[in-house]
């Protein structure tokens, strides 16, 4: 099903499809840039294969990397911010990377020209990113969100949901010292608790916040995906449980905290097939 036919007809209309059928005309139109930036080309610029609340993925000539675009800030803002750790660590931002391998690799990263769409303004950003298996119905079950009353017992099942529950919490007291430092206290317990289930995502989760001081509160079933492409022993093998969608999380400062590359400074490199 095209994006028009799921989206922006008149059956298909809702609040929904106000933040994405702008990607209708804009992505087929940027189809030659994205090329020539990032080096993959979208096979069917109309026909993603998945649309979440900002943006949309699509397919690519190369089957290792797929392109989301999107209209979420805070998304592109924390790739930047994990490609910016990278390449502190390493000197190479783009690509596979043994730093925080359990948050998906990036080819390219890219701010689009603001762009309208009816009355409203949009401002693309383009992610190449590798591919990956999102959860089926039965991850996800596993993963279900539990009530408060439950998370507070802890008479649960381990699951990557009950961890954000307190990372929303640690977010929502950070005015309140004692109640932050429990919350934080909780998120790390269940980081524990699941280091064995989600071995690469845990890792990144613990190192994003111990050496980074940044907590992230998005990472429920929709936003993890199992790894497709084997990068090798020194980085990440196939089949892996990864968070490919970095969703909301409040930085320190919305104004200059974290920064999005304009498309001229964007660090493209090729890596050989796998």
């Amino acid at each position: 099903m095209t994006l028009s036919q799921q989206y922006c007809t008149r059956s298909g209309m809702s609040k929904l499809s106000a933040r994405l059928c702008w990607q209708e005309s804009w992505v087929p139109k940027n189809v030659e840039r994205i090329r020539t930036l990032t080096g993959v080309k979208i096979l069917n610029p109309k026909k993603p294969v998945g649309c979440g609340y900002f943006g949309c993925v699509y397919l690519t000539d190369d089957p290792r990397w797929v392109v989301k675009v999107t209209q979420d800030h805070d998304e592109a803002s924390l790739i930047q911010k994990v490609l910016d750790i990278r390449e502190e660590k390493t000197g190479v931002a783009h690509g596979p990377s043994r730093i925080l391998p359990g948050i998906v690799f990036v080819k390219a990263i890219f701010r689009g020209r603001k762009t309208q769409h009816g009355t409203r303004t949009f401002t693309p950003y383009v992610i190449v990113r590798e591919n990956v298996t999102p959860a089926t119905d039965n991850d996800i079950k596993d993963m279900e969100w539990y009530s408060d009353s439950e998370v507070e017992e802890g008479e649960i099942t381990p699951g990557l949901n009950v961890a954000m529950k307190w990372a929303e919490r640690f977010h929502e007291y950070k005015r309140y010292p004692k109640e932050s430092a429990e919350a934080a206290k909780q998120f790390v317990r269940w980081l524990v608790r699941l280091r064995s289930e989600f071995p690469f995502v845990i890792e990144s989760m613990t190192s994003l916040f111990q050496n980074h001081d940044l907590v992230l509160r998005d990472v429920h079933s929709e936003n993890v995906g199992k790894s497709i492409v084997d990068w090798g022993r020194d980085y990440r093998p196939a089949g892996q449980w990864i968070i490919h969608d970095l969703g909301v999380t409040p930085t320190a400062s919305r104004k200059n905290d974290l920064r999005v590359l304009n498309p001229v400074r964007v660090n493209i490199i090729e890596h050989p097939k796998q």
